[in-house]
Parts: structure tokens; C-alpha cells; sequence
């Protein structure tokens, strides 16, 4: 079980159901690797070309999923303090 969550899309509770039965037999469609890779950036693609409020978030490099931004997560552009002469 545990080998198989070093495998990226696989968490423990679907490697448990993989140990369980036949996974070629199985009806069960989990997306792993390089193709999850592959469909959450054609997820994100689509959701910027529809101009979604989600696809925009994210394409400016904000927070998307409701967090609070005025003061954490202030990375990026950094504005210094400019020196009195």
C-alpha cells in the first residue's frame, strides 16, 4: 500500500481499494502522474478561456479558493521604502 502512494495521484484510501481488487478488472478511473498533470493544466486552460472568475485568479496569481489577501500571502512584487537624502 504504501508504495503505491509514492506514485502522485494516488492517495492511501484509493491504494487501499487497488490492493483490495484488480485494478484492470476494476470500474474505477483514477488519474494519475503525468496525465493528472496533463488535465488540471487543460482544467485551469479551460476555465481562462471561458473567464471564469476561478481562471482569472489564477492567472493573475492570486488566491482562488476564498482566502483572505490584504495581508498574508504577500509575495511577489516587493515595494521598499525609499531612503531621505
Amino acid at each position: 500500500m504504501f508504495a503505491l502512494t509514492s506514485i502522485k495521484g494516488i492517495g492511501r484510501r484509493f491504494a487501499n481499494i487497488v490492493c483490495k481488487k484488480d485494478y484492470k478488472d476494476g470500474k474505477h478511473s483514477q488519474v494519475v502522474s503525468n496525465a493528472l498533470d496533463m488535465k488540471l493544466r487543460d482544467d485551469l486552460e479551460r476555465l481562462k478561456k471561458i473567464r471564469n472568475h476561478r481562471g482569472l485568479r489564477h492567472y493573475w496569481g492570486l488566491r482562488v479558493r476564498g482566502q483572505h489577501t490584504k495581508t498574508t500571502g504577500r509575495r511577489g512584487k516587493t515595494v521598499g521604502v525609499s531612503k531621505k537624502r
